[in-house]
């Protein structure tokens, strides 16, 4: 009986006050800092994502995902980041401060986000092109920082991936294609490439049983253009396959 009057003494809170806790799955948008605080939001409190002794995934798309399920813990569906620490001689992580809010239609923001996402690919490759681009990077990390490992697409091998360091491959055929790597294991991500589009693939490496697993993630463009500008570029056609 207790239970039952907690659960809907709950629901009936909830109703009435928006920041009741968010669903796992629900959308929430993300304001960089260089952009506006919104506008008819309500403001529920600051989160700030830092490092850890025992953190190694801490990419900007990470933190920032953090920080999204901070939000919805707290019943906010904006982050509006306000301050940002790229990785630098002291920590390998990104580090992020930011103002989180509610508003009862979040579409636009999301709408917004896609755009800014077609922006940048278009900045990098006409949509006209009779090619795509992956952009194939690791960032600087501790972990594993003596493993490299070959990038392949489908059957042939792009180059090799080290840390710090990444290049730019053209793919001129369309389709679904597999990137994968392997070391102790193997790692792969299915890409359905379009000509026309810029794709980026954060690549790292985890803990494993001898020298470590490759991790591969698809990253959106921004994050991408934000982390391979740190990155040691390699040119695409070095022979580095052996």
């Amino acid at each position: 009986m207790r239970l039952y009057l907690k659960i809907a003494l709950s629901l009936f809170i909830c109703s009435y006050m928006p920041f009741c806790a968010m669903a796992q799955e629900a959308d929430v948008a993300v304001i960089e800092k260089a952009e506006p605080a919104p506008q008819g939001a309500k403001m529920l409190g600051k989160i700030k994502i830092g490092d850890g002794v025992f953190k190694t995934d801490c990419s900007y798309e990470t933190v920032v995902g953090e920080a999204k399920e901070k939000a919805r813990k707290a019943g906010a569906n904006i982050v509006k980041i306000t301050e940002v620490k790229e990785p630098d001689g002291w920590s390998s992580c990104y580090r992020i401060k930011a103002d989180i809010y509610y508003a009862a239609d979040i579409s636009g923001y999301i709408a917004l986000q896609q755009h800014k996402d077609d922006s940048v690919s278009g900045s990098l490759l006409p949509d006209t092109a009779s090619y795509a681009l992956v952009y194939i990077y690791r960032p600087r990390s501790g972990v594993g920082a003596l493993v490299s490992y070959i990038m392949h697409q489908d059957d042939s091998a792009m180059g090799r991936v080290r840390n710090n360091t990444g290049f730019i491959v053209r793919v001129p055929n369309t389709g679904k294609v597999k990137l994968w790597a392997r070391t102790e294991s193997r790692a792969e991500v299915s890409v359905n490439v379009v000509r026309g589009h810029v794709y980026f693939l954060r690549c790292s490496i985890k803990m494993g049983v001898l020298v470590g697993e490759p991790k591969l993630e698809l990253v959106s463009p921004p994050t991408g253009v934000r982390e391979f500008k740190n990155v040691r570029v390699r040119q695409a056609t070095e022979p580095d396959t052996e």
